[in-house]
């Protein structure tokens, strides 16, 4: 996220926090240059209100802060990437269209306004360069 900031991706998984989200912390620095433990929040997105399933996953997702500001999210295991401004505002979706059905015995591919159900084409990760890289 740049300066004190980290930028993560939260998968959740703590007592009764099912739900993921993405955590922008600022860590500020303590005299002398030390950095202090004490962390604040700067920025999170996460599910809404009432839907905390919907944004979920327990291992294998990433995030990236973009040149312009946006921020882009993996959710590995359901293979969905997308992209949201810092207000929230979702800009960009990309849902990996393969997917295994049948424990794993035949490959098929979703269609489309659909979401995968299940499979092994998960994305371990996905980062997006600009034109001039």
């Amino acid at each position: 996220a740049g300066g004190n900031r980290v930028l993560l991706f939260n998968n959740g998984r703590q007592p009764d926090r099912h739900w993921s989200s993405v955590d922008e912390i600022e860590i500020p620095t303590a005299a002398a240059g030390a950095v202090s433990t004490a962390g604040n929040l700067a920025w999170t997105f996460g599910p809404p209100a009432g839907r905390q399933g919907s944004f979920y996953c327990t291992h294998i997702s990433s995030v990236q802060r973009l040149g312009n500001g946006n921020t882009l999210v993996l959710m590995g295991p359901q293979a969905i990437v997308f992209e949201v401004t810092p207000q929230g505002d979702e800009v960009f979706r990309y849902v990996c269209p393969v997917q295994t059905v049948n424990g794993g015995e035949a490959e098929c591919v979703v269609r489309q306004g659909e979401q995968r159900a299940e499979g092994r084409y998960s994305l371990f990760t996905f980062r997006r360069y600009p034109t001039t890289f």
